[in-house]
């Protein structure tokens, strides 16, 4: 018994994808872009979307946002990214630059008072990406980002994208 319970103990953590039916459904919010353009998350139900949240002074978030981008490209009118920046007022000047510089096709949304971080990303991890299924549901979440992820990012799009409409 102090054997199994040892296996148990030591074995390492595997994470599996939430099935269909087993998925929380993430919470409603609705931001400006850049432009002060207002978008729900609801208005894209239909669709796969990708809800990161990032930081201009965060390293990881600047290297994980291309690859995100570029699954959005990969996946184009399947997949959305709404890019959630948790700068604040001050950082604005920094957001668009870095928008710019990079020549982003997704979303950048603008949450400076960190309320919809506060319903998703309860930790306040940057970056924390989650992905929502076509009916709203949260299928898969992950805190940081080490260089090797974004592998594991295109396999949850690709299988949500296969998921049945």
């Amino acid at each position: 018994m102090r054997s199994l319970i040892l296996a148990l103990v030591l074995t390492p953590f595997v994470a599996f994808a939430a099935e269909p039916g087993a998925r929380k459904t993430a919470p409603d919010f609705e931001l400006k872009d850049l432009s002060g353009k207002r978008v729900k998350l609801s208005s894209l139900a239909g669709k796969i979307v990708i809800v990161n949240f990032w930081a201009t002074w965060c390293g990881p978030c600047l290297q994980e946002l291309p690859h995100l981008d570029k699954i959005q490209q990969e996946h184009k009118g399947e997949v959305v990214v709404l890019a959630i920046s948790t700068d604040g007022p001050d950082s604005l000047p920094q957001v668009r630059s870095v928008v710019k510089r990079q020549k982003f096709g997704m979303t950048i949304l603008l949450d400076p008072e960190g309320k919809v971080a506060a319903l998703l990303n309860p930790r306040g991890t940057n970056p924390f990406t989650a992905f929502v299924d076509r009916t709203g549901r949260i299928a898969e979440s992950h805190e940081g980002y080490t260089s090797g992820d974004e592998k594991t990012y295109q396999k949850w799009a690709a299988s949500l994208v296969a998921e049945a409409h």
